[in-house]
């Protein structure tokens, strides 16, 4: 947790959300049950891009948008030299699909940006959370692409999924 200072009055946050924006715009957050988490805590809600890109479109006169970070961390695990991350790969064909969907209904999406190429120092949670389609084992340094890589690999290949 870190407080800051909020106009009047001293305001805290956890260091896992939106550094006080929601707040900055009185927006109030919520989660539904129902959505999936990811090891950040952040909730898996692919739809919600789709009318994230739609609403940006709409607003602002059909710029053209780059998506340039879209990933999560999840508990992977390397078991004899592989890493099978099956919740990482549904989680992106899932935000894949939602961004195609808006493409298709006219948004201006011009690039999609995996986010990591390998697992790395998170700000907030040293090497804690793993993002990265390569395993980092960080007591040799060893990269282990996983399953993800693989699957994301043919679908940039196929330019379709």
């Amino acid at each position: 947790m870190f407080a800051a200072e909020g106009g009047d009055r001293l305001q805290t946050s956890s260091v896992y959300g939106n550094g006080g924006l929601s707040e900055d715009q009185r927006v109030a957050l919520s989660l539904d049950p129902n959505w999936k988490l990811t090891e950040m805590q952040w909730a898996i809600v692919p739809w919600g891009c789709q009318r994230l890109l739609r609403w940006i479109d709409q607003r602002y006169g059909h710029p053209e948008i780059v998506i340039t970070e879209n990933g999560a961390a999840f508990n992977d695990q390397e078991e004899f030299g592989k890493v099978n991350d099956q919740v990482r790969i549904d989680f992106y064909a899932g935000y894949l699909k939602a961004v195609h969907q808006a493409i298709q209904k006219g948004v201006n999406v011009s690039g999609y940006f995996a986010w990591s190429l390998m697992d790395n120092f998170e700000w907030a949670s040293g090497y804690s959370k793993r993002f990265g389609l390569h395993y980092v084992d960080f007591k040799t340094k060893e990269r282990i692409p996983k399953a993800s890589a693989g699957w994301y690999a043919k679908v940039i290949a196929a330019n379709s999924f």
